[in-house]
């Protein structure tokens, strides 16, 4: 039961960070409806315009996304990796207070900071989780 409530929270962490790396890179955008958005997503994915969207429509819209998800993911690590040693310490991690209150669960080796894949893991885990639900 534990190792389910720290699951959770590990994916509730990776889940907001997640959400503040995509806020702290997207560009400003007109506020759309979700409708909106959601033709804009079908229309991105639809790329011969037949207004059906095949599996490998799919794939390669979703290969793109992760693409640009792990490209921000990286830039906020970057920015949180003050001393450039390719980790994030507990003392890094306070400037986003998401990832300070998680750490532990992030840290998935438990060695005292949080590196780029152990960040990436998280993200995905929190994704995947999401997806199946």
């Amino acid at each position: 039961m534990k190792s389910a409530i720290a699951r959770n929270t590990l994916l509730a962490s990776a889940t907001l960070f997640c959400a503040l790396v995509a806020c702290a890179t997207a560009t400003p955008v007109e506020t759309k409806s979700e409708s909106d958005l959601v033709a804009a997503a079908f229309n991105k994915m639809d790329t011969n315009g037949d207004g059906q969207v095949s599996r490998t429509e799919f794939n390669a819209f979703m290969a793109s996304r992760l693409a640009n998800q792990r490209v921000a993911i990286e830039e906020a690590f970057k920015s949180l990796d003050s001393n450039g040693d390719k980790s994030i310490s507990k003392s890094e991690a306070a400037a986003n207070p998401t990832l300070e209150q998680h750490f532990a669960d992030v840290d998935a080796n438990h060695d005292g900071k949080i590196s780029l894949d152990e960040l990436v893991d998280a993200a995905r885990a929190a994704q995947t989780a999401d997806a199946r639900q």
